[in-house]
């Protein structure tokens, strides 16, 4: 591929260099060698462009010019779903263990970047009866940490209240740190739990009566 070398500018004198460039549909990668140091490659494609700054054992260095449109190469989401941005901004589905990945021109381990977008869950409840609001499988000799913000409110949006959650199980056994009850009526109370059934972490909440009670769980866990 032939490469376009501009003139020699005014301030040739001053150690100035006229740097040599090519226009190509894609990036750059290590093999492409046959060029001079340096060499700028334009992205015309994705509007990038990149420079080469060396040649060491006949590997080409690419370095991409970090004024052009970025050096984030892909996101990927726990559904494996594309995330692309509606007027300007990316919404995330719930998740966690999300990760940000950076090119990698060169063939080499790009830098990965894991975030947790966490999860929310809802439930309405119209029993007594512990309901199953959350489920986290935890495997045998796994432990899990989980925090979150428990919310409950009456049909009638009356009454709305809430709290933290943070509970912690080994593959064996559950435990719910700090207090589990929320008060969702001036005259009686819904509660939460923590338990370990099979090899399930389950969060689970109760209605204080017959009536309908709205529950949202949103919350993180991570695996140790």
């Amino acid at each position: 591929m032939a490469t376009n070398i501009p003139p020699f500018g005014p301030l040739a004198y001053l150690g100035q260099v006229s740097v040599p460039y090519i226009i190509q549909p894609d990036d750059p990668e290590s093999n492409n060698t046959s060029f001079s140091v340096p060499t700028i490659w334009v992205n015309k494609t994705d509007k990038r462009a990149w420079i080469l700054l060396e040649k060491p054992q006949n590997v080409a260095n690419w370095v991409l010019f970090a004024t052009s449109s970025g050096s984030i190469h892909d996101i990927i989401t726990p559904t494996g779903g594309p995330v692309t941005p509606t007027l300007g901004e990316l919404v995330f589905d719930n998740g966690i263990d999300m990760n940000i990945v950076g090119a990698d021109p060169m063939g080499m381990t790009p830098n990965v970047v894991t975030f947790n977008a966490g999860y929310q869950d809802t439930l309405t409840t119209v029993s007594g009866f512990f309901t199953t609001i959350t489920t986290i499988p935890v495997a045998a000799g796994q432990s899990v940490v989980l925090e979150g913000r428990m919310i409950a409110s009456n049909v009638g949006h009356t009454d709305i209240t809430g709290g933290p959650v943070m509970a912690v199980a080994d593959g064996t056994a559950a435990a719910l740190i700090g207090s589990p009850v929320i008060n969702v009526e001036a005259t009686s109370t819904g509660t939460f739990q923590v338990i370990f059934s099979g090899a399930d972490l389950l969060i689970q909440v109760q209605a204080p009566s017959s009536a309908a009670y709205s529950w949202s769980f949103t919350y993180k866990y991570t695996y140790l």
